[in-house]
């Protein structure tokens, strides 16, 4: 089991494989404050995909309450909006870890499925081809981000 303490400190109990490698990879304890990840499906069935990603991520105990489904503003010949958007609050390392372990995962169930994932103005575009090197991926979206706040 892979949980968050109420110090923000990662905590493991049982046999996780390559967790620690994860936690090391994207830099676990870098990112202490609060940031959001907005994530959009880019290929497929968008609607589909986004409402199976959300369910998934809400499974994890770490992500349940941090995983909202938005729309963007219906156009004038729109009734309403349809979701369009995952945004994802992460705050610490090891919640930040938990969600890359989980899209990885997602992923393998996804083969065709291509997501943005975006901090701001920066995103990068993962597929199932690339889900493995996601911890890095994300570890250098925030980093991009870190660089242009200073």
């Amino acid at each position: 089991m892979v949980g968050i303490d109420a110090g923000g400190e990662l905590q493991v109990s049982g046999a996780v494989a390559g967790l620690e490698t994860l936690c090391a990879a994207t830099g676990y304890g870098h990112w202490r404050r609060n940031m959001q990840l907005d994530i959009t499906v880019t290929s497929g069935p968008a609607v589909d995909d986004l409402v199976s990603l959300s369910q998934w991520l809400r499974r994890e105990r770490d992500l349940a309450s941090k995983v909202t489904m938005t729309s963007r503003p219906p156009s004038e010949e729109e009734l309403g909006g349809a979701w369009d958007m995952l945004s994802v609050a992460v705050g610490s390392g090891g919640t930040f870890a938990v969600l890359a372990m989980s899209l990885e995962s997602w992923f393998r169930n996804r083969p065709k499925t291509t997501i943005r994932i975006k901090r701001g103005e920066d995103s990068i575009e993962v597929d199932a081809g690339r889900a493995k090197d996601l911890p890095e991926l994300l570890k250098a979206l925030m980093e991009a981000q870190a660089g242009s706040a200073e």
